[in-house]
């Protein structure tokens, strides 16, 4: 009876191992594609299972607080082309950045990026990772570990920098330098299938990541040699990206043909205690934000930035109308609003007052006159 019994449950287990999916390169995003997801920004009611396989995943309930959209092209359609031989991608990277990319049989790796820097100082860098930072695998199995590294140094002459950012400091450095390492365990400890808005299901692997960043400033004063001022930078400036952070996130990743957005992008704080957002597959048809005014994300611009005072805002391509920039403090609480007028120009460049805010880093999100947000960007105030 016992051998009987071990016997079933073994033939229960093949035929549950049989229902896994292996996500192929297939997977990787092409010039041509554009991934349409989507944002609920304070989800209520789920949680993270256990892992574990023949899993279902029921998220039909998420909301749609922000629709993004990325464009997938050429790396030699980029400004910045020349300085990233060899890739073959570019992709939006951040905010106001553009990623290039290197793509092999069995990674997707961003080999580096032009635009603003990973510290949110308001920077233009062109930087390369050291070793290239890998963003997917391929082919991908229940079980699979890995373990990865990537670093990256970035060091500008203040005189280079806008704004005066710098002046809260005790010192006055020539030059400062930016170092941020990184450290990853991505863990595929799940399969099963997802429910998301649409009542679109799919069938997933759920790979758990855990990123250990570290991201330090230097400073330079000739002749001295470069020295560490990252503990004097959070006391004294608003920089709030500075210093080691541990950054948690689940990704559902499906072998359904056409698919290359993450199903689903879960992201929790370090103790992983309660879901902070989720990112989900878009659906084009339920969307309630009108097709005429989405745009590529990382558009929505401010020069300078960091400002102080005023500054400038470009925005980006939209069909005519009335739209609304609010500004958010680090709490969630809307401090700034301004209203602008749009007559369908290809990008137009507004004023911003920046009158009675506190120093420190702002989301930024625009409306459209539906009150449906077509972009989002940052902007850093300082003295």
């Amino acid at each position: 009876m016992n051998r009987f019994f071990l016997l079933a449950l073994w033939l229960i287990g093949c035929g549950t191992l049989s229902a896994q999916i292996t996500v192929t390169a297939a997977y990787f995003p092409e010039p041509g594609d554009t991934l349409y997801t989507v944002f609920d920004d304070a989800p209520t009611g789920f949680s993270i299972s256990a892992p574990g396989g023949n899993q279902v995943w029921d998220f039909i309930q998420l909301q749609n607080d922000f629709t993004r959209l990325r464009e997938v092209k050429a790396a030699s359609e980029g400004e910045q082309a020349a300085q990233f031989p060899g890739t073959e991608i570019l992709f939006p990277q951040g905010v106001n950045a553009n990623g290039y990319y290197n793509v092999t049989p069995n990674r997707y790796e961003l080999v580096g990026y032009a635009g603003q820097d990973p510290a949110g100082l308001g920077l233009e860098v062109i930087t390369r990772f050291s070793p290239p930072y890998v963003e997917r695998w391929a082919p991908l199995q229940f079980f699979d570990v890995r373990s990865t590294q990537a670093a990256l140094l970035v060091a500008i002459a203040t005189a280079d920098i806008p704004g005066n950012i710098f002046d809260g400091l005790p010192i006055s450095p020539d030059s400062i330098r930016l170092r941020v390492a990184i450290q990853r365990t991505d863990v595929v400890d799940g399969w099963g299938t997802v429910t998301i808005p649409g009542n679109h299901s799919y069938p997933v692997l759920r790979e758990k990541r855990t990123e250990y960043r570290d991201v330090r400033l230097d400073a330079k004063i000739s002749p001295l040699p470069w020295f560490d001022i990252t503990d004097i930078a959070l006391q004294s400036l608003p920089l709030e990206d500075l210093g080691r952070d541990t950054i948690l996130k689940y990704y559902f990743w499906t072998d359904t043909p056409g698919i290359k957005e993450a199903v689903m992008v879960i992201t929790l704080p370090a103790d992983g205690s309660s879901i902070t957002d989720i990112e989900y597959k878009g659906d084009p048809l339920l969307s309630s934000t009108d097709e005429a005014n989405l745009v590529p994300a990382a558009k929505l611009m401010f020069w300078p930035n960091p400002a102080a005072g005023q500054t400038q805002v470009r925005l980006p391509q939209l069909a005519p109308g009335s739209y609304t920039l609010q500004l958010f403090a680090t709490d969630g609480r809307l401090v700034s609003q301004t209203e602008y007028q749009s007559f369908g120009q290809e990008a137009q460049t507004e004023p911003l007052l920046l009158q009675g805010l506190a120093v420190g880093t702002y989301h930024c999100r625009l409306l459209n006159s539906q009150g449906e947000p077509v972009d989002s960007g940052s902007l850093v105030i300082v003295r």
